[in-house]
């Protein structure tokens, strides 16, 4: 059996490691093969990434802070609910609970 050989440096994978991207596509951007990214990638220590999140924790952050429930941030940066809810978790972020909209106990 013949193994292909790394056509790329820690450096460049590294590079785009840090971008967010999937072994997939850094192999397509490196003309590598997915399993020699991902070869390399565990031979770093470096975890997978996942699917890309269209919103920063700073914006998870604010919303919270401003009282929104996750089903209101989730609509707000165009994200899933469940998305929100694991983030928030990561960050430690209790739970707000959903607001009286009529204020009717005021």
């Amino acid at each position: 059996m013949v193994r292909s050989t790394r056509r790329f440096t820690d450096e460049q994978l590294i590079d785009l490691y840090d971008q967010g991207l999937v072994d997939r596509v850094i192999g397509e951007k490196l003309g590598s093969s997915t399993s020699i990214v991902w070869e390399s990638r565990v031979r770093l220590g470096l975890k997978a990434n996942g699917i890309p999140r269209i919103f920063s924790d700073q914006q998870l952050i604010d919303l919270h802070i401003q009282g929104l429930t996750d089903i209101e941030i989730s609509k707000k940066l165009g994200s899933s609910s469940g998305s929100v809810w694991k983030h928030r978790n990561r960050l430690g972020l209790k739970i707000n609970h959903a607001r009286d909209l009529d204020n009717k106990n005021l």
